[in-house]
């Protein structure tokens, strides 16, 4: 788990926790290694909202990790999330905390859209996903843009590694997030990425470990 890569789809939760059924887990991805330091991961938080800031054991000290078998993919998906924390307007950098955060992108009533429905892949999920790849490469999309975010759009923390990858795979996404990304929750994403073939659990980090 030394290993972590920009691009790794990571689930933060507590101890012995299966993340196929668990409601206590928070998705995200990673940005981007830093030398001797805590990797840098893209999230949506509450009450921060859109972030890139380093890996955390608060509020829970694990994290699992699954990557994808398109290493190009992966760091495209984390280019087009550098590309979106960076154009988010009143963008805040926290220097004591390393932390780029775009306020505003996260509402409490999108837990409602997301946990009451259905992250089946049809046809509304599939016209959204082509907005996001071919909108979306460099362009927030409307969901976490601070000033168009609805309060019912969906972004709760399992939309931003989605999206990233729907809007990375382009024409192939039925092959590797074939997911509603304002419907899904972390445990479809997790019970996703079991069944698919194009991803891999990589293992899961103890952040408790001294070296850590």
């Amino acid at each position: 788990m030394a290993d972590l890569e920009k691009g790794d789809l990571i689930f933060q939760h507590v101890a012995n926790a299966n993340l196929e059924s668990t409601f206590v887990c928070h998705a995200a991805v990673v940005a981007q290694q830093v030398v001797r330091l805590k990797p840098l991961i893209f999230d949506i938080a509450n009450p921060a909202g859109f972030c890139k800031r380093p890996l955390s054991s608060s509020p829970a000290p694990f994290w699992s990790a699954y990557r994808v078998s398109d290493l190009l993919l992966a760091a495209k998906a984390a280019l087009i999330g550098n590309y979106w924390i960076s154009n988010c307007p009143r963008v805040v950098y926290s220097t004591k905390k390393n932390r780029l955060t775009s306020h505003g992108a996260f509402s409490i009533l999108s837990m409602a859209t997301a946990f009451a429905g259905r992250s089946y892949f049809g046809t509304h999920s599939m016209a959204y996903a082509n907005y996001l790849c071919t909108q979306c490469l460099t362009t927030l999309p409307r969901e976490i843009h601070p000033d168009n975010t609805s309060l019912f759009s969906g972004e709760v923390c399992t939309y931003l590694p989605i999206a990233l990858y729907q809007a990375a795979s382009g024409a192939e996404v039925v092959k590797y997030m074939a997911l509603d990304a304002r419907k899904s929750i972390s445990r479809d994403l997790v019970k996703y990425l079991n069944k698919n073939p194009e991803w891999r659990f990589l293992g899961t980090l103890d952040m408790t470990r001294p070296e850590m």
